[in-house]
């Protein structure tokens, strides 16, 4: 899930329990959309606000 207050993301697992929380400050501002991308190890974000587009390695 994407937090754009917070400027993080967060892992839940399927039951609701967060597993784990990252701050995507250094990456980008406010991420309003999520990606997942299995194929490249690495989760895209964006910001409708600017437009930016970021990439995030992530370990599935």
């Amino acid at each position: 899930m994407s937090d754009a207050q917070k400027g993080r993301i967060v892992n839940f697992s399927k039951e609701g329990n967060i597993i784990k929380t990252y701050s995507t400050e250094s990456i980008i501002r406010k991420p309003e959309g999520i990606a997942l991308d299995k194929d490249r190890n690495c989760i895209w974000l964006c910001c409708d606000d600017t437009g930016q587009l970021a990439k995030m390695k992530y370990q599935f």
